[in-house]
Parts: C-alpha cells; structure tokens; sequence
C-alpha cells in the first residue's frame, strides 16, 4: 500500500498534542480534567466547588464536542455522533440531569465522570489505590467514548 499524502497526514495527526483522535491526548485531558478537580474538592466552601465543576464541565466539554479550535477533531464523531452516543450511554444520568449540562451531553459525561470521582474519594477517604480501582473503569469508558473505540452489542 501505497502512502498517500492523505494517509501520510491522516498518520501524523496522532503524534499532534491536540487530535482528539489520540488515545494518548484523550488521556491527558481527561487526566488534566480531573487534576484540577481534584484541586476544586479541597478548595472546601461548596459554592466553589459546584462553579469549579461547571467550569470544568464547559471547559472540557467543549473541547471534546469540536468547540475548541485549538484541538483538531474526528470529523463527524466530535461534532456529531458523540453527542448522540452519549444520550443513550448515559441513560438514567442524563434523562435526570440533561438541565443541568444546557442540553449538552459530552458536558454532561464531564460532569458525571467528576461526580463519580468525588464519589470514590470520598467513599475511599483519599485512598488512592481504592480511588483507582473503583474509578478506572469508568474513565476506561469514558476515554473510549471520547475515542470512539467503545465496544458495542451486537444484535
């Protein structure tokens, strides 16, 4: 097979810090994402707490629904798929809490990844092997999700 310049290109974006088309940039945000809110949960007053979590969830919501123009997107998918994805995958979340995300479902798996976060800290006081073994597997899914990679049911 021949390298076209469009499979020569289509390559190298995965070696740039900003395609969302990267396991390894997904991570990184997603990992920057709940470093800071890791910061917001011991700021201590809840008003600060609730508006860094907001924050956070536009911030990185927006960057993951193609809103950012510093991150270079999977045409179609960002834009347009993940959102509808989301809708079912989140099921119950969001059917109870799509108000609260503006009607935007990647915002609101940016808000249930750091509720379920604050949920193991809390449940696990800090213990940061039960934190993990009890979050990982969220944010496994998470990063597929954002990645497309999920694995789906066949029928």
């Amino acid at each position: 097979m021949a390298f076209t310049p469009e499979i020569s290109e289509s390559l190298a974006r995965g070696a740039d810090n900003n395609y969302l088309g990267s396991r390894q940039v997904v991570t990184r945000l997603l990992a920057e994402m709940l470093a800071d809110w890791t910061k917001a949960l011991a700021s201590g007053s809840k008003e600060r707490i609730v508006a860094d979590a907001k924050a956070l969830t536009v911030k990185y919501g927006n960057i993951f629904s193609g809103k950012n123009p510093a991150y270079q997107i999977i045409a179609g998918y960002n834009d347009f798929s993940l959102s509808n994805k989301l809708r079912v995958d989140l099921g119950e979340f969001w059917i109870k809490h799509h108000a609260e995300y503006d009607e935007k479902p990647v915002h609101c798996l940016m808000g249930y990844l750091l509720i379920m976060y604050a949920n193991a800290t809390k449940r696990h006081q800090h213990d940061e092997i039960l934190v993990s073994a009890e979050f990982m597997p969220t944010l496994r899914t998470a990063i597929d999700l954002c990645l497309g990679t999920e694995k789906r049911v066949g029928m």
